[in-house]
């Protein structure tokens, strides 16, 4: 709706989501929940402008979630980078809470978004082998994890290790606004269509009379 502040509205084909942090790059809706690609929820760095890498691959994302690159949300010192160690027993005592795969001996990330999202993680147990499909399943398979945006270090036996070591980057599914990406936007002095085209590459922001 229009206001004195703000007298635009954006309009969309779409649901304008958010999330917490992004953690340096937004999401693919398609990523995230079951439904097809959006044109309008389509991942974005969060890095200003001619920054940062141009994409996040297997070549760069050991990197990316082990440092603090200057991303407009990485200001967010708790948000924006993390880490969760377990123990072979926790992360098994975790994973068999919902999928009956015996003693945890590996974890095999999938295909991934362009954030570094994971879209598919497989859990090679002592009795069987889990394919874990989309971002909040994962999370969710290890008591809730900020983001499904990491990667994971084995320590130990590579047959039978002692424990996994997770680095990761973000909270929440990362579709769409950044809200702590809008916020450092702001203070570098971007106006709030900035911010909007930003997050919403193919928004169109319009007068409403």
């Amino acid at each position: 709706h229009s206001s004195t502040l703000f007298p635009y509205t954006t309009l969309f084909r779409s649901p304008t989501v958010f999330s917490a942090n992004c953690g340096g790059w937004t999401e693919n809706n398609d990523t995230v929940w079951s439904a097809p690609p959006n044109a309008a929820l389509r991942g974005v760095s969060d890095m200003p402008k001619g920054k940062g890498p141009k994409t996040l691959d297997a070549g760069n994302l050991r990197d990316w979630l082990k440092t603090r690159p200057a991303a407009y949300c990485s200001a967010s010192k708790d948000t924006f980078r993390w880490t969760r160690r377990f123990s072979t027993k926790e992360i098994t005592d975790l994973v068999n809470k919902k999928y009956a795969v015996g003693t945890v001996r590996a974890l095999e990330p999938g295909e991934r978004g362009p954030s570094g999202r994971l879209k598919s993680l497989k859990v090679i147990g002592s009795k069987k082998t889990q394919v874990i499909q989309k971002e909040l399943n994962i999370r969710l398979a290890f008591g809730g994890l900020p983001s499904a945006m990491f990667m994971v270090e084995a320590s130990g036996s590579a047959k039978s290790p002692d424990a996994f070591n997770f680095y990761g980057g973000g909270t929440g599914h990362g579709v769409g606004l950044c809200q702590s990406g809008a916020c450092g936007m702001a203070a570098a002095g971007n106006g709030y269509a900035d911010i909007v085209r930003h997050y919403f590459p193919h928004a169109e922001l319009v007068r409403i009379h």
